[in-house]
């Protein structure tokens, strides 16, 4: 109560008598009145306390970037704890999922256009890089790049037909994407680059870059989340 008698007066309490002289107009309120006057203090101290707006703008869109490097360095030591594979497959998992879910609201949530054509790119992208590992013998760290050139080539061919045509929009958008998708599917399984039995990676080496086979591929995943939420922030400031 002294905290906001001082805060809507002339300035703070020096002293215990001004404190009792600031007291003696609410000597005899209510406990509801004496509570909502200690809520009215706090709230004007935490407003007084608190940056200006400019000031805090400039900081904190800083701080999401930071975080999102801090955390990835943190996970990237789960390996070192010598869990079950089976944590390192779940984290990975995890991971996979929030890239996919990151860059699909990158285009559907930020533009809101609703797009069914995540797994086309997507699929672009594994098939490329297991058929250059499978049929050429690129090694696979190798074919990364290459298989993120592809996906990103259909994706910008996509792009460039249906934005320019002022028709496509809400539902239609939706549809077509999703007609990318079950084509790209129905020439893929009917073609010699899959011909219905997939691929087969069994013999190609995983990369020594974690302790087992499995963190390597939850620290190569959790390299894709770190840049893909990094890519996510850089555009929505």
């Amino acid at each position: 109560i002294a905290t906001a008698a001082a805060i809507g007066g002339s300035g703070p309490l020096n002293s215990a008598a001004e404190a009792a002289q600031a007291l003696e107009p609410v000597a005899g309120a209510s406990a509801e009145t004496l509570f909502g006057i200690g809520l009215l203090g706090a709230s004007a101290l935490a407003a007084a306390q608190e940056p200006a707006p400019r000031e805090r703008d400039a900081a904190a869109p800083w701080r999401t970037p930071a975080a999102i490097v801090a955390a990835a360095i943190a996970l990237a030591f789960v390996p070192m704890l010598g869990l079950p594979a089976f944590y390192d497959s779940l984290l990975y998992l995890i991971l996979h999922w929030i890239v996919l879910a990151t860059s699909w609201n990158i285009l559907s949530g930020y533009t809101g256009y609703f797009s069914f054509g995540h797994g086309a790119f997507f699929g672009a992208g594994i098939y490329t890089s297991a058929t250059l590992m499978a049929r050429f013998d690129w090694p696979f760290l190798w074919t990364l790049p290459a298989a993120a050139v592809v996906a990103c080539v259909l994706g910008v061919a996509v792009g460039a037909i249906v934005f320019r045509v002022k028709g496509i929009r809400g539902e239609v958008f939706a549809l077509l994407t999703l007609a990318v998708t079950f084509v790209l599917g129905t020439v893929i399984v009917n073609t010699p680059i899959d011909g219905g039995n997939g691929v087969s990676l069994a013999s190609v080496a995983v990369p020594k870059i974690g302790p087992t086979a499995s963190s390597t591929f939850y620290l190569l995943a959790l390299a894709a989340a770190t840049l893909t939420m990094l890519v996510a922030w850089w555009i929505s400031v």
